[in-house]
């Protein structure tokens, strides 16, 4: 199996935004000058298999009209807690985007 070379030109497709994180799986080489614009940027580099997407418990049920919306919307709303509020808990990344988008619903 081919490896997958990671650089600073193609870096942003590797870094899992919802996490500040870029993950180095067994498949993946990563660069020098990438591992200096990680520092850079605050984002964590980390060694090991990459975690599936976290959705909020709101959007895990199977879903009328507008699931896509809402499973965007709670993914927008996970990754703004994590990036810009440097929220890290699981449980309380939930709790918090379970409240926002129910007070989002009700207020349109």
């Amino acid at each position: 199996m081919a490896k997958q070379l990671i650089t600073t030109a193609n870096l942003d497709t590797y870094i899992r935004k919802d996490l500040g994180k870029l993950f180095v799986t067994p498949d993946r080489l990563v660069t020098a000058g990438v591992k200096d614009e990680l520092r850079r940027r605050g984002v964590q580099l980390v060694y090991g298999p990459e975690p599936a997407p976290v959705q909020p418990a709101c959007c895990s049920a199977p879903q009328a009209d507008g699931a896509d919306k809402l499973k965007r919307a709670a993914a927008i709303v996970v990754a703004i807690l994590r990036e810009q509020y440097g929220m890290t808990d699981e449980s309380q990344i939930q709790a918090v985007a379970v409240k926002i988008l129910k007070a989002v619903k009700d207020s349109i």
